[in-house]
């Protein structure tokens, strides 16, 4: 390997995967396409049905290793993706989920890299619909407010860590829905956070999501949050955190003018920045129409 390429922080992007053969081309296009020479691409299949191993047996990316293991818990294949990896830098895509564009990982690495007291390097989100479309954009606060912000709104694809922070495992096992929100309030007590002005990620809206899915277990695993870390996700903050979303929302018009009608890193589009911006405006995610797989 070139030196000076090996003196570079490797990068490993962590996936799970389920029965998305779908969108599981876009997310790993969207790490292939990364501009940073030094990234690995760990995916761990749940045992899928759908044409998900034929997707991941041909793909002619030279950055990708996967697995395919028996049906188990999201989390327990999360951490079995971060145990497969060598990173310095982790980062973590959903398999419905993508980089923005193809810098966003450089973009990060360059904030580690200028900041070695930081921890969690985070930034803006888009969301996006089964077929690509930009729905909404996903403001997230800057570090300090995002410590003390009760719903902890963070964006997991739009999340990159240093594994020095994270030890032997990435997320709690116990959990199912909330292993990302359980991970960033582990972490804020104790390590400091970077918000990058820039949007590094998109998320993906679509009626199988599993937080969407399976509601009960995400209202009990946020009474339990709010159990151990005083989260504020708990039934008494509800509320609140209702009103705070719309708060975030409308700050999310500032990023309007900032998207782009093709990404370059995934099949996205827009149908106008007016359109985005009425979205923005007046519809809530909750009552954004989900398109059934």
């Amino acid at each position: 390997m070139n030196p000076l390429l090996e003196s570079m922080p490797l990068v490993s992007v962590l996936t799970t995967s389920y029965n998305h053969g779908r969108w599981l081309p876009d997310t790993l296009r969207s790490v292939d396409v990364q501009t940073y020479p030094r990234v690995e691409h760990i995916v761990v299949d749940d045992g899928s049905t759908d044409d998900s191993i034929a997707v991941l047996s041909s793909w002619p990316g030279s950055r990708l290793l996967w697995d395919s293991s028996p049906p188990t818990s999201q989390a327990a294949n999360v951490n079995a993706a971060y145990r497969l990896s060598k990173g310095d830098i982790i980062g973590w895509l959903s398999s419905d989920d993508v980089y923005y564009d193809s810098q966003a990982v450089a973009s990060a690495v360059r904030a580690f890299q200028a900041h070695p007291e930081v921890a969690l390097v985070y930034g803006h989100a888009v969301l996006i619909g089964a077929d690509g479309l930009q729905l909404q954009t996903e403001w997230v606060p800057p570090a300090l407010l995002a410590r003390w912000t009760p719903a902890m709104r963070i964006v997991q694809p739009a999340v990159f860590l240093r594994r020095t922070v994270l030890g032997s495992r990435l997320v709690d096992e116990s959990f199912d829905i909330a292993i990302d929100t359980e991970l960033w309030l582990r972490l804020k007590s104790a390590h400091r956070f970077l918000r990058l002005g820039r949007v590094l990620a998109a998320e993906r809206h679509h009626a199988s999501r599993r937080s969407y899915a399976m509601t009960d277990v995400t209202r009990q695993e946020g009474e339990r949050l709010d159990e151990m870390y005083g989260s504020g996700k708990g039934a008494s903050a509800r509320r609140r955190n209702a009103v705070r979303g719309i708060i975030y929302r409308w700050l999310g018009a500032s990023l309007v003018p900032r998207i782009s009608h093709t990404p370059d890193a995934f099949a996205g589009h827009l149908d106008s920045r007016r359109n985005l911006l009425k979205r923005q405006l007046l519809v809530r995610r909750s009552r954004m129409q989900k398109e059934e797989v």
